[in-house]
């Protein structure tokens, strides 16, 4: 992945949501239909390309989209909880991802299985049962069931799982991560879990087939798809998007300023895709631990491919064109696209419109599929998917929110003579450790300390006393005195704040709470987990040394006055 456009040109601020991303679901979704396209060409002669066709390999290790579905939601699922549990700032918490996943899955996938089923029910034996597995997301226990209905529902099914893995994950770390004040520790207990996860699947993976002898086609014991198609078996690639996630949440806001990171990582990503096309796995010829570790090897490309998606400069040509319209309009419609393109194909196979059959016309045809199928998924898209994801908040009945129930911990025990430099780190805007006796420059410093979000943004306390502190600029400028504002909210808020308040001094990031609690200040905790700051000014003479701490026999909105008086004695101690 090369660079583009003006070696100068500054940066654009990266998305937040990693548009970039998109393009690749998109390509994993049309990949996807391709495949089943060539799969549905088979004849009792074989698929429209034999063995020894060059088309062959490339086109049935198209399913490598799952793969590449799987460490994208990996990635994209775990990495906003991951960065607040690194920093010590609050996430949306474990009942809002379960609603927000379930909406986003549910309303869509219930609309295709019951139209699909309806149109295909003749009232079999076993048809009750396999719409009760589908609509519980159980069919992958099922060996000779998991593709009834729709086929590819199966990997949904192993999502949903993923999400119940995710959401039991988040709320044992939450909960431990009270008790763990150690950003580092932070760190080093998130990666538990995703390596864990790619171990175990490996593992199990090598098990079922060198020691189960678990046969990985149809020959007895019958278990190929229960085994292979399983949350475990298909989990390395999901821990692999995790354990990015960890990577990106720890890198914050830094990019490399050149291409090469980015570029190697691109063409790393390349290696397992030309490998896995090459000795595809399927024949009886190839080894099979070709074919057994096939996901792996997919997920290891994938995740580097987002690495160099997620750590390249926004303004780069090749960046430019994964936002374009087209390529994000693929994104988009994806998930739509992937779920009613079986069912789509079989009726235009069943009706002879499309002739899959045929070696000749079949890039046609598949050309054709496609194209109809975005057409489909676009529908689909803007009328089941946006009003499901709207009937979430359709439904959510507002009452008025009973009061946060929130504790202090300890009592307000500021120690003059307390020297800042030995205290925990505080960040700045872009999550840069600060070093607060550095950023004085010997002079004075006044850290007026507020908690931030108790019950909203920033309480109207917090913007008053920020306010004065900012109608004051000009008379501490004038007496030497750095002002800096500092709350347990994540930089990103507290450079939002900065920037709508017109603030003309720093504002820190405070992870947990580490260093106000180091400075004798007391947190509030809440049920939820957040942790906020006492409000408190502390007065720091020009050594780095805390002389007095201003709290509540003193008005915030009244403190930049009291700090103006006691300047000077503070730059002559």
């Amino acid at each position: 992945m090369s660079a583009g456009g003006k070696k100068n040109e500054p940066s654009s601020k990266p998305s937040a949501r990693f548009e970039e991303l998109d393009a690749l679901r998109g390509a994993a979704a049309v990949s996807i239909v391709i495949l089943h396209a060539y799969q549905t060409s088979r004849t009792i002669d074989g698929y429209a390309y034999g063995d020894t066709h060059i088309l062959r390999n490339a086109i049935i290790s198209l399913d490598f989209g799952l793969g590449v579905f799987f460490a994208l939601s990996g990635f994209l699922i775990f990495f906003p909880f991951v960065r607040a549990l690194i920093n010590g700032t609050k996430h949306i918490g474990v009942r809002e991802f379960a609603v927000r996943r379930a909406f986003r899955i549910i309303p869509l996938y219930y609309v295709a299985i019951f139209v699909v089923w309806n149109s295909r029910y003749y009232g079999g034996d076993g048809q009750i049962a396999d719409l009760l597995r589908h609509l519980t997301f159980t069919q992958i226990y099922h060996n000779t069931q998991i593709y009834y209905t729709i086929g590819p529902a199966w990997s949904l099914a192993v999502e949903m799982h993923y999400y119940v893995i995710t959401g039991i994950l988040i709320f044992v770390l939450t909960k431990l991560f009270r008790h763990v004040p150690s950003r580092n520790w932070r760190i080093a207990i998130c990666t538990i879990g995703p390596i864990a996860l790619i171990a175990g699947s490996i593992f199990y993976k090598y098990w079922a087939y060198y020691i189960a002898g678990i046969s990985l086609d149809n020959q007895p014991p019958p278990h190929r798809f229960t085994v292979y198609y399983s949350a475990l078996a298909r989990g390395d690639a999901f821990g692999m998007g995790m354990l990015l996630a960890v990577v990106v949440a720890v890198a914050g806001k830094w990019r490399p300023k050149k291409a090469y990171l980015s570029t190697g990582l691109a063409l790393f990503a390349l290696l397992p895709f030309i490998y896995i096309i090459t000795q595809r796995g399927d024949r009886p010829e190839d080894p099979p631990f070709i074919a057994l570790f096939f996901f792996t090897w997919v997920g290891i490309s994938t995740t580097a491919l987002m690495a160099a998606m997620v750590f390249g400069k926004h303004d780069w040509r090749i960046m430019r064109a994964l936002r374009s319209a087209p390529v994000q309009f693929t994104g988009v419609v994806s998930y739509s696209l992937y779920i009613w393109h079986e069912p789509l194909m079989l009726f235009l196979k069943k009706h002879h419109i499309l002739n899959f059959t045929d070696p000749n016309i079949w890039p046609f045809s598949t050309a054709s599929l496609v194209a109809i199928g975005l057409v489909v998924a676009w529908l689909s898209y803007r009328f089941i998917e946006v009003p499901g994801g709207n009937l979430r908040r359709l439904l959510q009945i507002h009452r008025p929110r009973p009061p946060r129930e929130v504790w202090r911990s300890g009592e307000l025990h500021v120690r003059r003579g307390t020297e800042v430099a030995g205290m925990p780190e505080l960040l700045n805007e872009e999550g840069i450790p600060v070093d607060l006796v550095r950023l004085s420059g010997g002079r004075p410093l006044v850290a007026f300390i507020h908690p931030g979000d108790i019950e909203r943004d920033h309480s109207p306390g917090c913007v008053a006393e920020a306010r004065a502190y900012r109608e004051g600029a000009f008379l501490f400028d004038a007496l030497g005195v750095q002002v800096v504002g500092i709350s347990t909210r994540d930089p990103e808020a507290q450079k939002a704040f900065r920037e709508r308040e017109e603030l003309p001094f720093p504002m820190l990031s405070d992870p947990g709470g580490r260093f106000t609690e180091a400075a004798g200040i007391p947190l509030w905790h809440d049920a939820d987990g957040g942790v906020f700051s006492e409000r408190a000014t502390l007065l720091i003479d020009r050594h780095g040394a805390i002389q007095e701490v201003l709290a509540d026999h003193v008005p915030p909105i009244s403190r930049p006055s009291v700090v103006a008086a006691r300047s000077e004695a503070l730059a002559t101690v």
